[in-house]
């Protein structure tokens, strides 16, 4: 769904604009071209092949397949995260006003907005893309995390100097909520703040427990002693170690790679360490804090990837990236590899070949990373070479959009899943189910798709995908709610086998599968750990640690079977009669179905471009969603004044 290049643009990053918009942008790479089929091209550059405008021509229904097309029995997935054409990326940009987001949201005006890399100028719709800036559900723009934090500290804590809030009305609606928005610092900061009059309440002497902890400095590096050293003896010819006194992980890396380059690493992993402390300390947990470094290893591409995957204990794969059990250590591939990446990259191809520089293209800097001659090596007047930049540009944001999300979903999942483990929760020897450990690494990630990071809270990806495929329409989940838990902690749902013959269908419906396997184990871990009784405190949690000493009980190294898995489940939560085990399934599927979320409007758009992409055109001459027909014509009827 590559890298940022230097540590400022992570700052960057990380601080957003302080008002800002969320802009959804989806791509079709099978959507037909209606100026090609017209006139047989645009102009050329570079010495390539002819370059399409991206304005003027007829704008036509996005997303269709076209005269022809794919439709849902030509082949087409069924699901639009299997469709590798179906290009969706989220970009933080900076606001624009209400009339201006109308005519855009309208069709009337071309916006130029300002992303953290620089500038793109983008319509609403046009045959290859559809852009949206997302919405609250009552109407408005999404507020930024900064923005949604400061006006719930508003709300329960006022000035803070009149009617104090109880501390653990700051504790749940305050802190708990700056790590569900990502903000690991603020939430220390608010408990930090509390820890100056309220010493004593229990979510504050954890959290204070566990940060003197993390606050003491690390053992020195020693290659003849250091673990990540040993790995890299082993296995990673070429690579080097490094580490500093204020993070937690060591990397493994390409010694080619540079200090800016593997920083953000380093600041994504130490930000999960720590937001896994605080979050079980905000529930009056002081865990074990581990006192050596965590291995985390950057493998250059999924190809060394696999052939790490073969020599170590290795999880399944996600998002380019694994846990390794015995040896304590998350594996990511620096590079994307999926599908949907794959296709895009070589759409781009088109544009290299014809000398743009995509990199410099992000800046939106007129000119630059464009070509300036044609194939008959005479100058292209400056607007007209903007004019051909337009869709290359496109690419190159949702490349670099796409790499920025795999970086951060590969390193905040498998380094939450490793701290499962390195807190002592879960021993390494022995084979602990894949539903809790993947659920956990979920749990705490910031997933692909998603606007902001969400630790803790409604997962932007893996919960409308659950009630999806729970609802009656899917239909992809056991019969009964009690059948459906009893597959999800038998790990049931992980251990299907495709049904499909062909070797391309077969892996289709694998990863089908894995969806319908980690959604409903993210739905079940979000409930065991989020519940809460009638006074507000944790209504499972001291049962999912009871579950975790039951697995821990188990022999070393050998496979648990079905009947030990349910054995150890049923007892850790007091399920002694079938009743008690469905009264305890409908409830979590009550509780997740009623779990609000923000950016539920992603996956709501993302399936309807894939029901456009999918229909097939009308018989009577008409179109619902292919590429032939009128409209408007992809320019704006206003002029593109910049916001």
């Amino acid at each position: 769904m590559k890298r940022f290049l230097a540590a400022a643009l992570l700052a960057l990053l990380l601080a957003g604009y302080a008002s800002a918009d969320y802009l959804l942008i989806v791509v079709n790479l099978n959507a037909k071209d209606p100026s090609k089929q017209e006139s047989g091209g645009g102009d050329k550059i570079g010495g390539g092949p002819a370059v399409p405008p991206m304005s003027g021509g007829p704008m036509v229904p996005p997303m269709g397949g076209g005269k022809g097309g794919p439709g849902p029995k030509g082949g087409e997935p069924e699901d639009a995260d299997d469709s590798p054409d179906l290009i969706v990326a989220v970009v933080e940009v900076k606001s624009i006003s209400k009339n201006f987001a109308k005519e855009f949201g309208d069709g009337k005006r071309e916006i130029k907005f300002q992303h953290h890399w620089g500038k793109i100028d983008l319509v609403s719709k046009t045959w290859l893309y559809e852009a949206t800036l997302l919405k609250k559900s009552e109407g408005g723009a999404l507020p930024t995390v900064k923005e949604r934090f400061a006006a719930r500290e508003k709300e329960v804590i006022g000035d803070g100097k009149d009617n104090k809030p109880p501390t653990r009305e700051v504790v749940r609606k305050v802190a708990q909520f700056a790590l569900e928005l990502g903000l690991v610092d603020e939430c220390a900061k608010v408990m930090d703040k509390l820890a100056e009059s309220d010493k004593d309440n229990p979510s504050v002497k954890a959290y204070r427990t566990v940060k003197a902890e993390m606050d003491k400095p690390l053992e020195k590096f020693d290659a003849s002693k250091d673990v990540a050293a040993k790995w890299r003896e082993k296995l990673l010819d070429g690579y080097q170690v490094s580490s500093q006194d204020k993070y937690h992980f060591a990397l493994v890396h390409l010694n080619t790679l540079g200090a800016n380059q593997i920083k953000p690493h380093f600041e994504h992993l130490e930000r999960s360490f720590r937001a896994y402390y605080y979050w079980w300390a905000l529930k009056g947990i002081a865990l074990p804090v581990a006192r050596e470094r965590q291995v985390a290893v950057l493998a250059e591409g999924p190809a060394k990837l696999a052939e790490l995957k073969v020599n170590l204990s290795a999880s399944p794969t996600v998002t380019e990236s694994f846990f390794a059990r015995r040896e304590l250590m998350s594996v990511f591939s620096r590079q994307r590899g999926d599908s949907h990446y794959f296709r895009l990259n070589k759409a781009a191809d088109e544009f290299r070949d014809m000398n743009f520089e995509l990199h410099d293209l992000l800046s939106g800097t007129p000119g630059k990373g464009i070509p300036k001659f044609d194939n008959k090596d005479k100058i292209v007047p400056l607007q007209q070479r903007e004019m051909l930049a337009k869709k290359a540009r496109l690419y190159a944001l949702m490349l670099k959009l796409l790499e920025d999300e795999h970086e951060q979903a590969s390193l905040t999942h498998q380094a939450s899943r490793q701290m499962l483990f390195a807190s002592k929760q879960l021993p390494r020897n022995v084979q602990v189910p894949e539903w809790i450990q993947f659920g956990t690494g979920a749990f705490f990630e910031t997933p692909l798709q998603s606007p902001w990071p969400s630790i803790g809270g409604g997962n932007p990806y893996w919960l409308p995908r659950f009630r999806e495929m729970y609802s009656p329409k899917k239909k992809k989940y056991e019969t009964s709610d009690a059948a459906l838990l009893k597959a999800v902690v038998t790990d049931g749902h992980f251990r299907e086998k495709p049904k499909a013959e062909k070797d391309a269908d077969a892996a289709r419906t694998r990863e089908a599968d894995l969806r319908k396997a980690r959604a409903a184990a993210w739905a079940l871990t979000f409930y065991l750990a989020r519940a809460e009784d009638s006074d507000g405190n944790p209504k499972w949690l001291p049962k999912l640690q009871r579950y975790y000493k039951e697995l821990s009980k188990q022999p070393r190294d050998v496979a648990l079977d079905e009947k030990t898995l349910w054995a150890c489940f049923t007892r850790a939560f007091e399920l002694t009669d079938q009743d008690k085990v469905s009264a305890f399934a409908r409830n979590w599927i009550a509780y997740v179905k009623d779990t609000p979320l923000d950016a539920a409007v992603i996956h709501e758009k993302i399936s309807e471009f894939h029901t456009k992409m999918t229909t097939p055109p009308k018989k009577d001459g008409g179109s619902s969603g292919g590429n032939s027909g009128g409209g408007n014509t992809g320019r704006p009827t206003l002029p593109p004044n910049q916001p």
